[in-house]
């Protein structure tokens, strides 16, 4: 990755190597960062050509399925997850719309996040890790979730 690179101390003392590239073959060098998490070997954050930086996800290594019976009483769908990294939600109902909240309260029909009418797929585009509740409009069908960690 590096052209070439300086060598300096950090706080502690200990010798530090900072890479650097040449810009655009001008002889002058700008000082390149590698972004990661602390734990994950590689780089989280990418930088193209034209500046503009890009994020890789992490990778989920588990999906857990469960199914939550329908009820017009508030249920939990999802505990609160701190390694969430996705979710799926399939209203497996024919009849019945299922009501969902994502901060934790209890779902009702005029108290909700997302309405999934029967039949319909909901994948959080946003992850949340925080408790998920729901309730049918009527105690018909399934919610059939994947949670990916």
């Amino acid at each position: 990755m590096s052209d070439s690179s300086i060598t300096a101390k950090d706080a502690g003392g200990a010798t530090i190597t900072i890479d650097t590239q040449n810009v655009g073959g001008s002889g002058q060098h700008q000082q390149a960062v590698v972004i990661g998490d602390g734990a994950n070997v590689g780089r989280v954050l990418a930088l193209d050509s034209a500046g503009a930086a890009s994020v890789r996800p992490r990778a989920a290594s588990t999906a857990t399925l469960v199914n939550v019976g329908a009820s017009t009483s508030s249920v939990t769908i999802r505990a609160a997850n701190t390694a969430r990294l996705g979710l799926i939600i399939v209203n497996d109902s024919t009849s019945a719309d299922l009501y969902l909240t994502f901060d934790g309260t209890t779902a009702s029909t005029s108290n909700f996040s997302i309405k999934l009418p029967p039949g319909a797929t909901y994948e959080m585009a946003i992850v949340v890790t925080t408790l998920i509740t729901g309730v049918w409009s009527a105690a018909s069908g399934t919610a059939r979730v994947t949670e990916l960690t």
